[in-house]
């Protein structure tokens, strides 16, 4: 029997508990913002510092940004590896669209597994599978754009929009906006970003009084929507006005000041916890302070709470003395 070697682990394991943070903490940003074409959605993410461009060139012709266009699916999860492994000047990466790079996926996953096939439908005999097949490339791509985010690099996912028909469960299907890539694997990137912004022009509704016809009117401005509807997917980690102007100065700057709000909540959360001096109802608020850290006003739920506390303490000590 061959001897087996024990390499031994001399390297000291940090304490758990030392190496507990607490707190906001400054992060880059995770986006994906999906729309019509030419709505401004290149545009948004050329407003982030300096921006590098994966992705077909169509879209930021008439931007002065820097641009590389893969030729095929390795090209482009290459480049995004070298995003996160060299050095370079870039601050943020921007994959615009990313369902352009979706028949590349497909060819990729028909060139592994494929056993003949000639579009992704039939890879493994059809019923999705080769859609499921697919995923496992997706995740790599997301992979790495997890190591360009963990560097310190902002993500910017821009997709095109498409109509759907929504089988609506509690209800009569009706047509909405969706990303237009495959279903499951949109939900990869939907699950991975801090928000998934839906760009539009902004619209509203005018009724004949004569024909009652119905037409739509835009203003010209060009919006994002941070919050779901009916017709759209939108939403984000923290509680962002509904609509917001299409531009990234002005997204980030909600982020901030939600932020901003969020830590002073939870500073605050901590002096009153102290002063309330209750061990059993400062365990019993962690989760709930670790859950919501991100939301301002579910924290704001829980100052007002932990005040009524101290003012029924300081109630009962008057009444003691």
């Amino acid at each position: 029997m061959a001897n087996v070697v024990q390499i031994p682990n001399n390297s000291p394991r940090r304490k758990a508990l030392a190496s507990v943070k607490r707190g906001v903490l400054s992060a880059p940003l995770r986006v994906l913002i999906y729309g019509a074409e030419k709505v401004g959605k290149s545009t948004f993410a050329a407003g982030a510092p300096k921006p590098v461009f994966i992705g077909a060139e169509s879209g930021t012709v008439n931007l002065d940004v820097d641009r590389v266009q893969p030729a095929n699916w390795n090209e482009a999860v290459g480049f995004i590896e070298d995003m996160a492994t060299e050095e370079h000047p870039y601050k943020t990466l921007v994959l615009d669209p990313i369902n352009w790079l979706e028949p590349m996926c497909w060819a990729k996953v028909i060139e592994l597994e494929g056993k003949g096939s000639l579009n992704i439908e039939e890879v493994g005999g059809g019923f999705s599978k080769g859609y499921e097949a697919a995923l496992n490339p997706w995740r790599e791509m997301q992979l790495a754009l997890e190591r360009c985010w963990t560097r310190g690099m902002n993500v910017v996912l821009c997709a095109h929009a498409l109509v759907k028909n929504f089988k609506n469960p509690h209800g009569p299907a009706y047509d909405r906006f969706e990303i237009a890539m495959h279903a499951k694997a949109a939900g990869v990137f939907k699950q991975w970003v801090d928000a998934v912004l839906f760009a539009e022009l902004q619209t509203f509704t005018n009724v004949d009084k004569r024909t009652k016809r119905v037409t739509g009117v835009t203003s010209g401005a060009r919006i994002i929507h941070t919050m779901p509807s009916a017709a759209y997917d939108a939403g984000s980690r923290w509680k962002l006005p509904e609509e917001l102007p299409l531009s990234w100065d002005d997204f980030v700057g909600a982020v901030e000041s939600e932020k901003g709000r969020g830590a002073e909540l939870l500073a605050r959360i901590d002096a009153m916890l102290d002063e309330l001096g209750d061990d059993a109802a400062k365990t019993a608020a962690r989760p709930f302070i670790e859950k919501h850290k991100s939301n301002a006003d579910r924290l704001a739920e829980l100052a007002n709470r932990i005040a009524i506390k101290i003012e029924e303490k300081k109630a009962k000590e008057a009444t003691a003395s």
